[in-house]
């Protein structure tokens, strides 16, 4: 608990402060957190004041981060435009990654941030409603059955045998982004069913 401590590295061989050299070159911003300039918080005294001179360097000589390159409108007129604007990089992404543990090593995905809220929410129970002919390919029906398992169990009956595996007999996809192993990953390995949540209803 409490607020984040300042912190400096030096390097032991010469006395480097790696923090000052990052800064120096452009690949670091100073930014002090739960301290004070000019020694406060256990920085060095001076070393808050170093680094900002740094950076004021680092700008002026568009080093690392601060690089500046000359871009052409249509018109011929051309502007100096920062190469990449740190300030504003690090907006907050509609989406994050996730991923997804299995048997088979587990893959990353791309979903959207209120689905990460959504998984405490259950989805309607979509009762016996699907059948192995109603998917494409093996990763869609895998997709469709990783979603209401948690919930309801194997509700549409996809995976007969009781293995993990829903519609072993459906093509896998041709996308390598989706490519998902039909490895067994329940009662193959001698793992029981997992315990089925209990949405309120």
């Amino acid at each position: 608990g409490g607020r984040p401590r300042p912190a400096y590295l030096v390097r032991s061989s010469d006395g480097t402060v790696v923090n000052g050299e990052l800064v120096r070159m452009g690949y670091a911003k100073p930014a002090i957190r739960g301290g004070s300039a000019g020694g406060g918080g256990g920085l060095p005294v001076g070393l808050a004041d170093g680094l900002a001179s740094l950076q004021r360097e680092a700008k002026e000589l568009g080093l690392g981060m601060y690089q500046r390159c000359d871009l052409e409108d249509g018109n011929g007129a051309s502007a100096s435009v920062a190469v990449v604007d740190f300030d504003n990089q690090f907006e907050p992404l509609d989406v994050t990654i996730g991923t997804r543990w299995g048997a088979d090593g587990g893959t990353t995905f791309l979903q959207q941030k209120d689905d990460r809220a959504a998984q405490t929410i259950p989805p309607p129970n979509p009762g016996d409603t699907k059948g192995c002919s109603d998917f494409q390919t093996y990763e869609d029906a895998l997709q469709w059955y990783e979603r209401y398992f948690p919930w309801y169990g194997d509700v549409a009956r996809l995976d007969r045998d009781n293995d993990g595996v829903p519609c072993p007999g459906l093509p896998h996809t041709t996308s390598q982004d989706r490519y998902r192993m039909k490895i067994p990953t329940k009662s193959k390995l001698g793992v029981t069913d997992p315990e089925v949540k209990s949405p309120n209803r």
